[in-house]
């Protein structure tokens, strides 16, 4: 499947970051999670997103970085890659929802 492929693809990095991604959003999820708005909390996506990266750091710590002078800040790139990992795979959930839920609302015996 498409999905896997390209997931395989990924750098070396994502690849060990991936599985504590996965590991927030499971324990995040549910019938009624905040996960699924229609409007999700920024700063609840914010905080996701330090939880995973603390937690890589402390398992990983050869995968801590040095802060660096940036023209945009002294944010880590490691937290800026875990941000957008944790934003496609939420994204990929919200579609896969999506799609079961139609399947399930869809009217089969429409003539």
């Amino acid at each position: 499947r498409d999905e896997e492929y390209f997931r395989d693809m990924h750098p070396d990095s994502c690849k060990r970051i991936s599985p504590y991604i996965d590991k927030e959003l499971d324990r995040m999820e549910g019938e009624e999670s905040p996960l699924y708005d229609e409007y999700i909390d920024s700063k609840m996506l914010e905080k996701m997103g330090d939880k995973v990266y603390d937690r890589v750091i402390s398992d990983m710590p050869d995968m801590a970085e040095e802060v660096e002078d940036r023209q945009f800040g002294r944010r880590r790139i490691l937290r800026d890659l875990v941000g957008v990992l944790l934003f496609s795979n939420l994204l990929r959930r919200r579609r896969r929802r999506r799609r079961r839920r139609y399947d399930y609302d869809f009217d089969y015996d429409y003539y």
